[in-house]
């Protein structure tokens, strides 16, 4: 994606190296929906392809520097985890193990799962690998999911 390309995003590259990244959703306080989360997601590969950037720093217009998940995003992402999965693509978590990518979710024995990856880990066998935790909409950390396991129903063994 180029910088022209993003819809809640505004970009200002300062002579320094500095990229000033606005949350630009100010009439609901850069609350993030769908498309910005996507973005959220997709803005980091942007960044790491462009030379001139040194470093990056995140604001927000107006008021706020975002009022969190717009509610309607939530709630149905709430209602239907494949949804969730396709905003939240991309790293996402991070944990003392590691920083984790959602891959996806998928539906094991009738148990919507997480399939995910380490994208670093301190354990450098880890990264890269799949493995699979129950899909809990209100997972914020990795720590918080309960793991696919021996013995755990719906578990890949």
């Amino acid at each position: 994606m180029n910088y022209s390309d993003y819809r809640h995003l505004a970009f200002d590259l300062k002579p320094n190296g500095v990229l000033l990244i606005t949350l630009n959703r100010p009439e609901v306080l850069n609350a993030t929906n769908a498309r910005l989360h996507w973005e959220l997601t997709q803005v980091w590969l942007t960044v790491d392809a462009d030379p001139k950037v040194r470093v990056a720093l995140v604001t927000g217009a107006g008021k706020a520097f975002s009022a969190g998940g717009d509610l309607e995003m939530v709630e149905a992402n709430a209602r239907d985890p494949r949804r969730l999965a396709r905003t939240v693509r991309g790293p996402s978590m991070s944990a003392t193990a590691g920083k984790v990518v959602i891959d996806g979710t998928v539906d094991v024995g009738g148990v919507d799962m997480f399939a995910l990856r380490f994208l670093q880990a301190r354990d450098p066998d880890w990264v890269g690998r799949p493995f699979f935790a129950r899909f809990d909409a209100g997972a914020t950390w990795l720590d918080q999911l309960v793991p696919a396991g021996a013995g755990w129903p719906g578990a890949l063994t």
